[in-house]
């Protein structure tokens, strides 16, 4: 497993032990709303332009887009991503791999416009 997959696994585990703790289900049922629409048709870019979709992912990034993020969510964020990694790779959180602070601020810093282009050019196609 690549350390990108590691660290968008990361982000998915802080979202769903501390911001939207039913995503999965949530995001379950939505996709099965959009498959029994467009059946074998169906593909990714159907169900993220989804409304249903896009209103839990919005949701569920929120807390990462506040205008507070960086402040608030940036060390809980960093935790939650190391551990996720250490996990998948058997070692101690303590690695040459580790994410810190000052990059998941970073990430915090440039996740807002990238959402807003994500979002823009679903609901354009």
């Amino acid at each position: 497993m690549n350390w990108l997959n590691q660290l968008c696994g990361g982000v998915a585990r802080y979202i769903r032990d501390q911001v939207c703790t039913d995503a999965d289900d949530r995001l379950i049922k939505a996709y099965l709303e959009v498959a029994g629409k467009l059946g074998a048709k169906l593909v990714v870019a159907d169900l993220l332009s989804d409304d249903g979709t896009q209103r839990i992912m919005r949701e569920c990034l929120a807390p990462l887009i506040a205008r507070d993020a960086l402040d608030r969510v940036a060390e809980p964020l960093s935790d939650a991503i190391n551990s996720h990694i250490a996990g998948k790779r058997g070692i101690s959180k303590a690695d040459p791999s580790k994410v810190t602070e000052a990059e998941t601020r970073k990430f915090l810093t440039f996740l807002p416009p990238q959402l807003t282009l994500a979002f823009g050019a679903q609901a354009a196609a």
